[in-house]
């Protein structure tokens, strides 16, 4: 799903890399909350989140992009899913707030999940970036709340393994949005 601030953001961003994981210890999480803090990977895969995929029950809204992430020459389906109901059209309702995940799906249908987490009153965008010199292209997610916005980026490596930039992160205050 594509937002129109994706490239604005994404064009005022700086940039902050986090120490790569794979992710088996993405969904092991940290206790230690010093660590958790930095450890972005671990923030944007939340253990309560069930492990899910397109089609699931109760999983009803589905995007799905697809693109070499990897650069083997076969490409990968980036898929977002959010546990939301459908109306009589069968269009999306959303409401309070809803789990999302994003996961990447590789040829041999092996999941790897970059993103699960529950968004109160706010929305997941999720874009593939195009690929610029020699560099593969990488997977954008703007999360947007009333009281806060962030946007990361993913490079994908092969399955279970990706990268994780933390591009920004900012408190807003709800009282001052543009009207």
């Amino acid at each position: 799903m594509k937002s129109p601030y994706i490239a604005l953001v994404i064009a005022v961003l700086a940039c902050q890399q986090v120490t790569p994981k794979d992710a088996e210890s993405a969904r092991a999480g940290t206790a230690d909350r010093a660590e958790a803090q930095q450890d972005t990977i671990a923030d944007l895969i939340q253990a309560r989140v069930p492990e899910a995929a397109a089609g699931d029950t109760g999983w009803q809204y589905t995007r799905r992009a697809n693109a070499d992430l990897d650069g083997d020459g076969k490409p990968e389906s980036v898929v977002l899913i959010a546990d939301v109901t459908l109306d009589k059209r069968g269009r999306a309702v959303f409401e309070d707030g809803h789990r999302w995940q994003v996961y990447v799906e590789d040829a041999q249908r092996q999941r790897t999940r970059v993103y699960a987490r529950f968004i109160p009153n706010g929305s997941l965008s999720v874009s593939v970036a195009q690929p610029v010199g020699g560099v593969r292209p990488t997977i954008i997610l703007l999360e947007q709340q009333p009281d806060r916005v962030g946007v990361y980026e993913v490079r994908y490596v092969s399955a279970g393994k990706f990268d994780v930039w933390k591009r920004l992160e900012r408190q807003l205050d709800p009282s001052s949005q543009l009207q």
